[in-house]
């Protein structure tokens, strides 16, 4: 026994509490549920501490957050001893001090033991009055309670219970409950009056609102008359647990522990961290009840409900020494949360396992120094260290050593974690060890087996599918009847096996029988020999035990019959499906060529529209102009009418003066005032006509410019609208509509444009165009990467200069920026994706006047180029500094320097040829000269000056005027040169003059005027950049101009792109001047511009039509607005991102028909979003799918280009993960972050395999085959070379290789030839190369090179030299071949190596060596030398077959899978081989055996390096295993879960926490930890069932289908169709997701998700924050036991999930089961579901619910259980009010909806049609219904037609849209309707009438 435990002092209150459990015994125990007699907690003597307890008071107790702190206890130099408490007077004070049983004074006679005093009360309440007596003598019954003395106290004291740091602890009876309570006071002698109040209020507040059994409660908070503070809390009797802990058994102090977490979890949820837990705070009652007991230094969080009642301390240093993390040491307590509980959890589990916390040292123990003790405890808390010297090391003291992790992250995240952890292992880990222990030490004593048996069972019944339990239950019954078949005991070894479970014990059930029948022979053959009476009788009974064996024989026979009789029909299936499949391939290929035709009509279509749009564009500015017209007649004929209207006036005042003629005056004048008021109103009316005619234009021209996505004009049209003084009345009726487009347009703005926010100054882009830099006004330097691909782009990199820049430059691929101005150069160059800056050292150049900077393209040098000396006769110096090292190099050149100093040219501008012959610089004298270059050493130099040497043949020149006719009107300016250095651009103001390269001194030749010279748009502006493409076409900028150029017959000339305007030039940007500009990719399709309205633009020429269409101008002349018959209602359309060929209007209703699609073999799911816009498809492909309206398939930007063959010939696809199966994967050197997955067919996919802010398992980019299965043939050649031919991979052991520093990647293809016929097949094999920075920087697909030879087979190994210039490659049939990887050409190739078998690996261990090994058992060396390659054999003993190679990081060191056959045993034996220069060969401790109808099973391993090669990584089927790679030995192991298999792995590099290990078989792979043996990651696609859903602004796309996805579907995003996130098994849970759908609120995106197992959880998210760790709520799985009429009949028990339209109710199908929740804020509500009168909720089953756009009303529709025991289509409709869902009719569909055939369903779908008052069904009969929606209380509702057999029909295409059951019907809000059915058929119906 621990004498820590046993020894411990009586505390104060020990006197009052009982010291054991009721009905036990100290010392003793028994686990509940067996009878398996338990050890106490800490084994007797297994530690020797020091007797004297008290000695450890000073790092035991609880010290406060003081002003100190903690480093104020390590110099304390008194450390005081246990606290003495004081008692504190209460005589007179409001507490009546007294003994047990004292009352107090009495007053008066009293039959009632109660004293009921007043009670100020705010507010009316009701009750009865009561008359308190005056005379108090004479009260007797209840109104002796009401006779209270005004002087008696409330609390009478009856003694003290104990004191602590702080406070006193009292025995008190409260008088007017009479009632023993406990009373806490502050002690007296405090140090810090103010703060240890407030303290003591806080603590009485929070645990006043901590209501939990587990934490003692709060009652009352007052103070005495004098002012001194206390409260009252219940009085729990019972012991301290740290008394008791040693004298209670292991399980009964983990159930305590359990109960302290359930506290501590209930505190967390309120908001609460309590700090200071340990056993001294626990009190154990009497009959068993657990209570923490002090919150004295709890801590709130912003969830604490009463924050504004408490004292926030903020201060750290609080907490007990020996069990305090090391974060409650620090000065504050920004780093203390619900982990900091965790440790605290986490120390007592380790005193409970150790006896001592895990602080208190071993060398402690002998210290008699208390501040020694204290300096050392503490000194142990801030490290972390914790005795290591532990008797128990099992999991139990794994589970407390990981909560006591260092950092919070490490630690179990929430205390539930941590009682899983311990609940895991009450129910497996003890059963494991006892196992375990009997294993390793095998008895024949039955003690050991029975108890592991018990201890399993209690496992299993407490969790049915632990599979942990399940295995060792099976190993121990195993184990326990093989031992009971040693001794004899064959009944006893029966008994152990159940019969459920038959097949898992048949071996040693089998031989149990057979000794049972042996014995029984036996005994039976004894007795005839010893008692010949009774020889018949054992005659008989061998008779019978004969024909028991033939029956058991004939049984046997039988099941094997029935076996064969199964597997026959089995195969007959198979066969079945097999030709079922070739039915479905074959259609699959009508398909394909069907909708390739159809792509052509579309491209038809799309031109047609464009000549429709260009028409509408004349009209609308032909509608304006009439209507301009229109208005200004109408406003004279007003002015007339108002003259007319003034001179009536004015007669009638004359005739009334005159009173001549008055009358008939008067007559006339009234006849002219009311013509004039008719002509007013007319003119009125026209005027309205007119403004409503001007506002319609204007909305013709809005949609114009949204159409094309120029929302900067959208924005300015709606704003200058808005704004007008007198706006016209038609904008004003649609103000809110403007005000909704104007907010939706401002958020959309980035569409068309990316605005940075940020004033832009000097700007320039990367020849690459993949770097942007620009300058802002607050000197900085702005850094963009891949601006083009970002949605909301955002600075890399903001580098501070000391002033404005005069010189700014980039590197070709944007790796180095220069930045130089007026006294100041700063440098920057690219490192692990951050720009650090150089220190450019100091030169012998004094004050320079930088004119240039240049840095070479292969970014390794820096030229600047300035003017020193005299501003009259200035000499040009060139400053050089060689960037490659970590310090730069510099060097100072001095071209001109034996010039005359009277003529030395001054260089204004230069560049570098690509080639590095030298600098082109362009001098003062207005000559071209070349300065040609020398690099030796890392030495630059210019071509020296020799004496006598003419000077112009030194430095070649050129005069840029020759050739022109007007020679004095070119000035140049600055010069430009292309990117591969063949042309060279000079300006002059506005003219370009461009010179072709030649082979001359000078590099470049001047042509005629005609043939080289630009003239730009405006004469009298400079032209400020030049650009050149790669297809030789030249970009211009001049002030907002941007102009593309080409080479003509006739010279240079504009590039004809539809829709520029009169100015020729792309119009955009709103300033006044571009600031800088260049091409994206190869070719000159794609440019970037940035201007001085703080934008950057990207543009597609070949799209720049859209951009302009239906605008006809720049500027519009516009008057008047618009009026509330807008074709846009809601504003909505601004986000629907329609292309513009698809932006056809709604005809009439009559004009329409239906559209049919067909996606995949069954559709899941189907919906309209909520601009009626798109339709949203889930899908058995794997995928989400959307379409259009009309039925057109909506591209995903990122699949725009290459075209996966899964999906030919379009991708509609929202898609993560592999369709087909992994063949290998790799983790990307040097760091491993990225793992890389392969299939078979080619495409990759690159995962986040690192924890970071995006988290862990989330497909970064994929590279997918770029041409579409199927479709060429011989017809389909272009100069001899293959067109629109997909690659993919052939066989499933061809590797990937990767080049070691990650940038490469090789592998062997085939291109298939679509051809099904192999002996007429030409298939084309090859090799891919990939770039890794393409992949991940621009996403490009395409492989920067394909390596074709004459490859007559596959290409199954390849490998990439170490200085990634070579690649080797072998095929099947042992050709190599040596490539040259800059130039794509073959060095050198040998045929017929491996006796021309296969190759199974390669790799090179330098630049000229290689290793290959093959199927034929030999190892190859290679040297790669002048005459070609050559190879020696490695000696060894060859096995039969060499099936993989695997070398280490060295490349020196291999393993090798050596196959082997047993001729004799037809048995195959695979094992592994290491070989090392210094040891040879030699096997690794391992080996799979096979039979030869198993081969596949060897194949299904693999073997890995660690990446510093000193481990070793086996994996084979569940197994891995880790070797030290210099001895062998097995260092770590771990079996995956049942259900999971590594087909391949590899052991990832950089894991400093433990080994992890990437795995995969099948479409999925895995992350695996070792040490915790928990899968980390999965890197996966869909499951086989998607169901998707769009967000109320149809930017997002959510899918559940196994997972939870988000995608991107916002259209106008350059990540459209890419994963957002995906919420990981880990955030989900065990059950797969069966849907999971958004919030249909705007602005809301919330996602309500159901599994499988009927469980619905609420999440939360923002697109502006990270994925979802946890739900917000969870319904629990169903607990619906499904009734048995279902189960007969196969129906199917749906979970389905949806939201009302407000987003305030949510309703769920739990297997069928209609459950539904009120939503209010965070409060969540589940409502009460009534059925109609009669129906019982077993009889029903629900398959689909929906609710009405007013969200008063929902369906829910399935399948009933009659009265009559028959099986009919159901449903119900339900009013939701008040908290209720009532019924207010049915839908009896009997013989209108058929039940199905098989999975018997009824009706399917069911959607509301408000606006017609209709609901629509759809069932598994693939009918669809309409029936009359309830107004009121109905018994039923009636049904009104199909769908289709009036107007909306689609009889003209086609009779019968669906011929399968329905899966999904959604309605839009323009009425119209899309339906969808199992085999994959989805309709788009018309407005229903």
């Amino acid at each position: 026994m621990s004498k820590w435990n046993s020894k411990r002092p009586e505390s104060s209150s020990d006197a009052a509490f009982g010291t054991q459990l009721p009905g036990q015994q100290a010392g003793q125990g028994k686990a509940p549920g067996h009878g398996t007699q338990l050890a106490p907690a800490i084994p007797v003597s297994a530690h020797e501490l020091p007797r004297d307890r008290d000695r450890f008071n000073v790092v035991t107790r609880t010290y406060r957050a003081d002003s100190g702190r903690m480093s104020i206890l390590l110099k304390e130099t008194q450390v005081a001893s246990a606290d003495s408490g004081n008692d504190m007077e209460f005589a007179g004070q409001g507490i009546a001090a007294g003994g047990p049983g004292e009352t107090g004074p009495s007053s008066g006679k009293s039959t009632w033991n109660l004293r009921i005093r007043e009670r100020h009360v705010a507010g009316q309440v009701s009750g009865i009055l009561n008359e308190i007596p005056e005379d108090l003598q004479d009260a007797t019954g209840l109104q002796s309670a009401f006779a209270v003395d005004p002087d008696q106290p409330e609390y009478e004291v009856l003694g003290k219970l104990g004191a602590g740091n702080m406070g006193i602890v009292y025995s008190a009876r409260q008088t007017s409950l009479n009632r023993e309570l406990a009373i806490k006071t502050l002690k007296p002698d405090t140090p810090s009056v103010d703060h240890d109040q407030a303290m003591f209020v806080s603590e009485a507040v929070v645990t006043a609102h901590l209501v939990h059994p587990n934490i003692v409660p709060v009652h009352d908070l007052g103070r005495t008359a004098d002012g001194k503070l206390f409260y009252s809390m219940k009085h729990v009797t019972g012991t301290e647990w740290s008394a008791s802990m040693s004298q209670l058994t292991q399980e009964q102090n983990l159930e305590i522990l359990l109960k302290v977490c359930d506290a501590v979890a209930f505190a967390h949820s309120r908001g609460v961290i309590n700090r200071d837990l340990k056993p001294e705070n626990v009190l154990v009652g009497e009959y068993g009840e657990v209570v923490v007991l002090d919150w004295g230094l709890a801590m709130t969080t912003d969830n604490f409900a009463r924050r504004d009642s408490i004292a926030l301390d903020f201060r750290g240093g609080a907490g007990t020494p020996v069990y305090m993390p090391p974060e409650l040491a620090e000065e504050t307590v920004d780093n203390v949360g619900i982990q900091t509980d965790v440790y605290l959890l986490g120390a007592i589990l380790y005193e409970v396992l150790e006896g001592f916390p895990p602080h208190l040292l071993k060398e402690t123990w002998a210290m008699d120094d208390p501040n020694a003790q204290l300096a050392r405890i503490v000194d142990a808390v801030v490290r972390n260290e914790i005795e290591e010297d532990v008797y128990n090391d099992g999991e139990l003291m794994q589970i407390a050593r990981r909560a006591l992790q260092t950092h919070p992250m490490d630690r179990y995240q929430s205390v539930a974690e941590f009682q899983d952890a311990i609940r895991e292992y009450q129910l497996t880990g003890r059963a494991e060890e006892l196992m375990q222990r009997v294993e390793e030490h095998p008895s024949d004593n039955y003690e050991r087996y029975q108890s592991a048996v018990a201890l399993y069972d209690e496992a299993l019944r407490k969790w049915p599918d632990n599979r942990r339990a399940v295995d060792g239950d099976r190993r121990a019954r195993e184990a326990y009847a093989r031992l009971a078949l040693k001794k004899g005991d064959v009944d006893l070894g029966l008994q152990i096996l159940p019969e459920s479970r038959h097949r898992e014990f048949k071996a040693v059930r089998s031989q149990l029988k057979r000794a049972k029948r042996s014995r029984a022979i036996m005994r039976g053959t004894w007795s005839l020999a010893t008692i010949s009476a009774v020889a018949g009788a054992i005659v008989a009974l061998l008779l019978y035990f004969q024909a028991d064996h033939a029956k058991q024989l004939a049984e046997a026979e039988q099941d094997k019959a029935e076996s064969a009789q199964k597997a026959t029909s089995k195969a007959l299936e198979d066969l079945e499906s097999a030709n079922g499949s070739l039915a479905v391939l074959r259609k699959e290929e009508k398909k394909l060529k069907d909708e390739k035709n159809q792509l052509n009509i579309l491209a038809s279509m799309a031109k047609n529209d464009l000549r429709e749009a260009e028409k509408a564009r004349d009209a609308a500015e032909e509608k304006e102009a009439d209507a301009l017209s229109s208005l200004t007649k109408v406003l004279g004929e007003l002015r007339t009418a108002r003259m007319n209207t003034e001179d009536a006036r004015k007669e009638t005042a004359e005739a009334e003066e005159g009173k001549a003629d008055a009358e008939e005056k008067k007559v006339e004048a009234e006849r002219k005032a009311k013509v004039a008021a008719e002509s007013l109103q007319q003119a009125q009316g026209q005027l309205a006509d007119a403004q409503k005619d001007v506002f319609q234009t204007f909305e013709d021209r809005l949609k114009a410019y949204y159409d094309i996505q120029d929302y900067p004009k959208y924005i300015q049209l709606i704003q200058d609208e808005l704004d007008r003084d007198e706006p016209n009345p038609f904008v004003i009726k649609n103000k809110e509509i403007l005000e909704k487009r104007l907010k939706l347009a401002k958020e959309n703005a980035g569409n068309a444009m990316i605005p940075l926010g940020e004033d832009i100054g000097r700007a320039v882009v990367s020849q690459d165009g993949t770097t942007l830099i620009f300058q802002s006004g607050n000197a900085e330097l702005l850094v963009y990467r891949n601006i083009a691909d970002a949605d909301s782009p955002k600075p890399v990199a903001r580098l501070k200069i000391p002033r404005s820049a005069a010189q700014l430059e980039v590197s070709a691929s944007g790796t180095v920026i220069c930045a130089a101005g007026r006294m100041f150069r700063s440098v920057w160059k690219s490192d692990a994706g951050s720009y650090k800056q150089v220190n450019l050292p100091d030169t012998e150049v004094q004050s320079p006047r930088t004119k240039k900077c240049q840095v070479t393209p292969n970014g390794q040098h820096l030229f600047l180029f300035s003017d020193v000396g005299k501003r009259s006769q200035p000499e040009s110096v060139v400053e050089v500094f060689d960037l490659s090292g970590a310090v730069p190099q510099s060097m100072v050149l001095r071209p001109f320097q034996f010039w005359p100093a009277d003529n030395r040219p001054e260089i204004t501008d230069a560049v570098f040829l690509p080639d590095g012959a030298g600098v082109v610089t362009l001098t003062s004298s207005a000559n071209l000269r070349l300065l040609p270059l020398s690099v030796e050493d890392g030495q630059v130099t210019f071509q020296a000056h020799v004496k006598g040497m003419p000077l112009d043949v030194a430095y070649p020149k050129i005069d840029p005027t020759k050739g022109l006719k007007d020679e004095t009107n070119f000035l140049p300016q600055e010069i430009f040169v292309s990117q591969d250095g063949q042309r060279l651009g000079v300006t002059s103001r506005n003219l370009v003059r461009v010179f072709e390269r030649s082979s001359d001194d000078f590099p470049f030749e001047s042509q005629n005027e005609t043939a080289s010279l630009i003239s730009v748009h405006s004469t009298n502006k400079p032209v400020t950049s030049v650009s050149f493409s790669t297809d030789n076409r030249v970009l211009t900028t001049q002030l907002r101009y941007l102009q593309l150029w080409e080479s003509k017959e006739d010279g240079w000339g504009l590039v004809k792109i539809a829709g520029l305007w009169k100015d020729q030039s792309l119009a955009g940007h709103g300033g006044e001047q571009i600031r800088c500009a260049g091409f994206l990719a190869n070719g000159s399709r794609h440019l970037i511009s940035v201007g001085d309205d703080n934008t950057v633009r990207i543009w597609d020429t070949d799209q720049y039509s859209k951009y302009v269409s239906a605008l006809g101008g720049e500027s519009l002349p516009l008057q008047t607005q618009s009026d509330s018959d807008s074709e846009y209602p809601t504003g909505q359309y601004i986000l629907t991102g329609l292309p513009a060929d698809e932006t056809e209007p709604n005809r009439p209703d009559g004009a329409e028909k239906a559209v049919r699609i067909q996606q995949a073999r069954s559709v899941y799911s189907a919906e309209f979003s909520r601009d009626s816009e798109r339709v949203i498809v889930g899908a058995n492909d794997l995928a989400a799918h959307t379409f259009t309206a009309q039925g057109k398939r909506t591209l995903t930007a990122s699949m725009l280009n290459p075209r996966d063959p899964f999906f030919a010939p379009q991708r509609n696809n929202f898609v993560e993960g592999h369709i087909p199966e992994i063949v290998t994967l790799k983790f990307l050197p040097p760091d491993g972050k990225l793992l890389l997955t392969f299939d078979y067919f080619g495409s990759l996919s690159v995962w986040d395999a690192s924890e970071g802010e995006d988290g862990i398992g989330y497909e970064r980019s994929r590279i997918i085959p770029s041409k579409p299965l199927g479709v060429a043939d011989e017809t389909e050649l272009e100069n001899g070379e293959e067109k629109d031919r997909p690659y993919e991979v052939e066989d499933p052991s061809c590797e990937i290789a990767v080049s070691r520093d990650g940038r490469w990647l090789i592998a062997g293809m085939v291109r298939n030839d679509g051809k099904p016929e192999i002996s007429q097949s030409t298939d084309t094999y090859f090799v891919a190369l990939w770039d890794t920075r393409q992949i991940m920087e621009t996403g490009s697909v395409t492989p920067v090179r394909e390596l074709k030879g004459e490859f007559k087979h596959q290409v199954t190994a390849a490998a990439i030299s170490p200085n990634s210039r070579q690649a080797i490659t072998a095929t099947r049939r042992g050709a190599f071949t040596l490539w040259n990887l800059e130039t794509g050409e073959v060095i050198a190739q040998l045929e017929g190596a491996h006796n021309s078998d296969g190759v199974s690996g390669v790799f090179f261990r330098s630049d000229t060596e290689f290793v290959s090994a093959g199927l034929d058992g030999t190892v190859l060396h290679w040297t790669i030398n002048a005459d070609g390659l050559s190879f020696r054999l490695l000696d060894r003993p060859s096995p039969d077959f060499i099936i993989r190679l695997r070398p280490g990081p060295d490349g020196q060191s291999f393993i090798t899978s050596d196959l082997n056959k047993n001729r004799t045993t037809d048995e195959y034996r695979l094992t592994l081989s290491r070989w090392t220069e210094a040891d040879g060969w030699k096997q690794l401790p391992v080996s799979i055996a096979a039979k030869s109808d198993d081969l596949d099973r060897p194949y299904r391993h693999d073997i890995s390096w660690s990446d510093d090669g000193s481990e070793i990584l086996y994996v084979h089927e569940r197994t891995l295993l880790v070797f030290n790679a210099d001895t062998l030995a097995p260092i770590e192991g771990f079996r995956l879960p049942e259900g999971h298999q590594a087909v391949r792995g590899a052991l990832a590099p950089n894991t400093p926490n433990g080994r992890r290990v990437a795995t995969f078989d099948g479409r999925f792979a895995h992350l695996w930890d070792l040490q915790s043996q928990k899968d980390i990651a999965e890197f996966r696609s869909h499951g086989p069932v998607v169901r998707a859903a769009f967000s109320a602004d149809r930017k997002f796309v959510v899918t559940g289908s196994d997972s939870i996805r988000v995608f991107n579907s916002d259209e106008s995003s350059n990540n459209h169709g890419r994963p957002v996130f995906r919420l990981t098994r880990q955030v989900i849970g065990k059950r797969l997701i069966e849907q999971a759908v958004f919030s249909p609120v705007t602005a809301d995106f919330r996602i309500a998700s159901i599994d499988r197992a009927g469980c619905v959880k609420l999440w939360n998210w923002s697109p502006a924050g990270p994925p979802p760790s946890a739900e917000v709520f969870s319904s629990g799985e169903s607990e619906r036991e499904i009734p048995g009429w279902m189960l007969d009949e196969e129906a199917e028990a749906a979970n389905r999930i949806t939201w009302s339209h407000d987003a305030k109710t949510l309703a769920a199908l739990q297997t069928g089961h209609l459950r539904v929740w009120s939503i209010s804020g965070d409060e969540i509500t589940e409502l009460n579901v009534a059925l109609p009168e009669g129906i019982e909720l077993d009889s029903v089953t629900f398959n689909d619910v929906s609710f009405s756009s007013d969200s008063s009303q929902l369906v829910a529709v399935g399948l009933r259980l009659n009265d009559e025991d028959d099986l009919e289509s159901w449903g119900v409709v339900c009013r939701v009010e008040n908290g209720q869902v009532q019924p207010v009719a049915t839908i009896e569909a009997a013989g209108l909806h058929n039940t199905g055939d098989s999975g018997l369903r009824g009706i399917t779908a069911a959607v509301f049609d408000d606006d017609s008052k209709e609901i629509i069904t759809g069932a598994a009969g693939s009918r669809i219904l309409r029936w009359a929606q309830p107004s009121g209380i109905e018994e039923n509702v009636q049904p009104i037609l199909h769908i289709g057999e009036k107007r909306g029909k689609a009889g003209d295409t086609f009779t019968a849209p669906h011929q399968a059951p329905i899966t999904a019907v959604s309605i839009a809000p323009n009425g119209r309707v899309v339906t969808a059915d199992e085999e994959g058929w989805i309709v788009i119906w018309p407005p229903q009438e």
